[in-house]
């Protein structure tokens, strides 16, 4: 078992030689980045009704780490019709939060940090349309934000941001951003396998669930389990395994513990994982490899899974359809998944 491990990673990260370096990119909330966030929303730019818009968000997640910003972005929802260009007129101010995101109030200028810039100044940003992705995966981050100037965050507490909207000629159906839900069990599928297997499951705050398909009628079949699902060895995940005699397969994460499971007759398997004396907040990110005949490598990979009991309460937003208010309406529990670069 250990030997397979050592070589699936040696694999992955000769693998990951081949790609380019994505530089040093930030996603939150964490854990997110080939996840979506499981909820949907329109703002800021995504109604063709509200010309004007104030919105703000927390992430304490940034908290304790220090980070150079060239751009911020967002992302459309995983799912539905495509989106149609926009050009809204921006500003993004950027701060070392004031407060913890549940210590936030609906005034906005309270939420900020004394060290508050205008990282972008007012200007017409044109996004691309953007569709849908097919790959079992969340759409890119399109909706991107270049910063007039680098910003440095010190990690001295989370990082606060809000646009400011002054005009959106936008006219069309409602665009969908992906929204991120706090305090919610969660089992989410990503990406795609190959060979034909299949990796599902549940989540409850008692027990994590899997359940899985199409592998050799009683086999070895290996489950990955790790905590990080955007890279590997300081590479970027999911990783293309082409390379490695194992085209249409991808690694999804980076495997910190293997558990050895055998098919059953069907070529199935059902597991369970109980959540006593567990963290509440733990995130799992989960993975399957067997032998396949249908693979020239003579290993399938499955899907990714992403499983928690209890995400985290790490952020929040603040929103109104006007720019002139000091205060919005202040959800604990939301924020749109982002990525900084």
């Amino acid at each position: 078992m250990q030997h397979i491990r050592r070589d699936l990673v040696l694999a992955a990260i000769l693998c990951a030689s081949a790609l380019s370096a994505q530089g040093q990119r930030t996603i939150s909330p964490e854990g997110l980045g080939p996840v979506y966030g499981g909820n949907t929303t329109g703002y800021p730019w995504g109604y063709s009704a509200y010309p004007n818009f104030r919105y703000q968000q927390i992430h304490d997640d940034l908290a304790g780490k220090v980070r150079v910003f060239l751009a911020m972005a967002i992302r459309r929802k995983e799912s539905g019709a495509a989106h149609t260009a926009v050009s809204p007129t921006l500003q993004l101010d950027l701060s070392t939060a004031a407060v913890g995101s549940q210590q936030s109030t609906s005034t906005f200028v309270s939420n900020h940090g004394s060290n508050r810039v205008v990282a972008m100044a007012s200007k017409v940003v044109n996004f691309p349309a953007a569709n849908p992705p097919t790959n079992g995966l969340p759409a890119p981050f399109t909706y991107v934000m270049m910063l007039d100037q680098p910003y440095i965050h010190s990690g001295a507490g989370g990082i606060c941001w809000e646009v400011l909207m002054t005009a959106n000629a936008y006219g069309g159906a409602t665009m969908s951003f992906d929204l991120a839900t706090n305090g919610l069990a969660r089992s989410v599928v990503f990406g795609t396998g190959c060979g034909g297997v299949t990796l599902a499951g549940t989540a409850t705050t008692t027990a994590l669930g899997q359940t899985d398909a199409g592998w050799v009628p009683n086999s070895n079949v290996y489950l990955l389990l790790g905590a990080d699902n955007e890279k590997i060895a300081g590479l970027p995940l999911p990783l293309d395994l082409t390379s490695i005699n194992a085209a249409g397969c991808w690694l999804y994460t980076d495997p910190l513990v293997t558990v050895g499971l055998v098919a059953d007759g069907a070529g199935g398997i059902a597991n369970s994982f109980p959540m006593s004396g567990l963290p509440a907040n733990l995130t799992v990110d989960m993975q399957l490899v067997g032998p396949s005949p249908a693979v020239p490598l003579g290993l399938a990979f499955s899907n990714g899974l992403y499983q928690t009991p209890s995400a985290p309460r790490t952020f929040m937003r603040n929103w109104i359809s006007n720019t002139t208010s000091a205060t919005g309406s202040l959800q604990l529990t939301y924020a749109l998944v982002t990525e900084f670069s």
